[in-house]
């Protein structure tokens, strides 16, 4: 665990600006959920993570848990400030990852659609809540395979 020195730091408490008079609140970024379903094999995390460091990204949260069984792992992944665009492209890199069996997104596009379909990868759109609230909906069979793309290019 990271310890933080605070010696010498200022005691004052700190208001945040939202409570400050005239302070106007800024527009909060969207969060996108990521929740990917592997192959419960030791390389398969550092390859999810090194998607995200190549983007100078640090996710907010990060959770992995051994399914029941054993055999895949559940890697669930927040990450804040993303352009839907951006969102679109790390969902479409997450299914392309060696292990990878599924990944549960908001929506799927066209040529995300296109591609992951030729190269066998399951698609399921429509997750929204939380991401251990998707995965529960996965497992309980709340959510059906895309037939088609859910939303038009770069939405």
């Amino acid at each position: 665990m990271t310890s933080l020195d605070l010696q010498g730091a200022s005691q004052a408490p700190l208001e945040p600006a939202s409570l400050k008079p005239g302070a106007l609140k800024a527009p909060r970024a969207a969060t996108f959920c990521f929740s990917v379903i592997a192959e419960a094999e030791p390389g398969v995390l550092p390859r999810v993570l090194e998607l995200f460091a190549k983007r100078n990204l640090v996710p907010e949260r990060w959770v992995a848990d051994r399914l029941p069984g054993g055999g895949q792992l559940a890697v669930d992944i927040q990450v804040l400030g993303l352009e839907p665009r951006e969102g679109d492209y790390i969902a479409r890199c997450l299914r392309e990852i060696w292990g990878v069996d599924t990944v549960l997104t908001g929506n799927c596009g066209p040529k995300a659609f296109r591609v992951l379909s030729a190269a066998g990868v399951t698609i399921y759109v429509g997750a929204e809540g939380t991401v251990r609230d998707a995965l529960e909906a996965m497992q309980a069979g709340g959510f059906r395979t895309a037939a088609n793309p859910n939303v038009a290019g770069h939405w």
